[in-house]
């Protein structure tokens, strides 16, 4: 299980994502707390793409060849799962 946040997210305190994952039973779990992230601001690769992704490569989900080379297949698995909540003219 992996948890993101922000330590400047003004709504919900990252204190809770701390929290959970300590009340995590599940030994794999990751916290990741950006130090610039707000609760709807934040950085894309930097927030959000490379921690999902540095956890996959932890659990040996995706290959990667360089720091931004990130397989094809694991980023074409992610569009299909947020396709119904991210606007279709993202992908074109």
């Amino acid at each position: 299980m992996l948890f993101i946040h922000g330590k400047k997210d003004s709504l919900i305190p990252h204190v809770h994502s701390q929290r959970l994952r300590s009340l995590s039973a599940n030994e794999g779990s990751h916290l990741h707390l950006s130090e610039t992230m707000e609760h709807n601001c934040y950085e894309l690769y930097e927030d959000i793409i490379n921690p999902v992704f540095a956890f996959w490569r932890k659990l040996s989900m995706v290959e990667v060849n360089t720091q931004r080379a990130i397989d094809v297949k694991a980023i074409e698995a992610l569009q299909r799962t947020q396709r119904e909540r991210i606007p279709a003219k993202w992908f074109k």
